[in-house]
């Protein structure tokens, strides 16, 4: 299968000294054709500057927003642009391990997914250690959703995610910010695609998170239930 990997990014110059590395790494483990898109969010810190030197170096996609328009709006155009069969949705400010891509990815080489979420949370997945109102309030979410949606996932705030190409061709995404989590999760649901699982690894930012605790999660709480009763 070949693989498509959709990188937001928003003001990550220090991340983007070692993730284009680490990806390249992991890129020629896989015995399959795979392209890596960057999407710059209109990006000021420095990172602008950087992309396509990086773009050049190690033949990764590039694609640039004048200005800030929001990670959901960033994702639309990565998956417009993707071409694999399997399409991998990941964050670039490295609290997520592209190393751990292997194991997001084996439930749907395997014929047993179409879909793979990250789950930070589950047994053996390691984690430093993040704030406790996190924590709390993705649990609570996590409750929320599964509740509204008749899923049955441990963290579904996690950006960590894999599904194959008809899946990702059938999204209808309109969020700007984080929402498109939560759409993605209730249009799966409707659908009745198959979601698994897998422990990832977890290094929770120390400063500057863009997701915001209190705001994003109680909208999240509004979109569970605006897009489950007018899809």
């Amino acid at each position: 299968m070949t693989i498509s990997i959709v990188i937001p990014v928003y003001n990550e110059l220090e991340a983007m000294q070692t993730l284009p590395d680490r990806l390249l790494r992991v890129r020629q483990n896989f015995k399959c054709d795979s392209q890596v898109i960057f999407v710059d969010d209109g990006s000021n810190d420095g990172t602008e500057n950087l992309l396509p030197v990086i773009a050049d170096n190690y033949q990764f996609q590039v694609w640039k927003f004048p200005r800030n328009s929001g990670r959901g709006a960033a994702l639309r155009k990565g998956l417009a642009l993707a071409t694999g069969e399997v399409v991998v949705v990941m964050d670039a400010d490295l609290e997520h391990y592209p190393e751990d891509l292997g194991d997001l990815l084996l439930p749907i080489f395997g014929g047993d997914a179409d879909v793979v979420v990250g789950n930070r949370y589950a047994a053996g997945a390691y984690r430093n250690v993040d704030r406790f109102g996190h924590r709390l309030c993705n649990r609570l979410l996590t409750w929320w959703v599964d509740l509204w949606s008749g899923l049955d996932l441990e963290d579904v705030a996690c950006g960590y995610r894999a599904m194959r190409r008809e899946v990702a061709d059938k999204l209808v995404l309109h969020e700007d910010r984080f929402g498109t989590e939560i759409e993605m999760q209730m249009q799966w649901a409707r659908a009745g695609v198959r979601i698994a699982e897998v422990p990832v690894r977890y290094r929770a930012r120390v400063g500057g998170k863009k997701l915001r605790l209190w705001r994003d999660g109680f909208k999240f709480i509004w979109l569970t239930v605006r897009y489950r009763l007018w899809p």
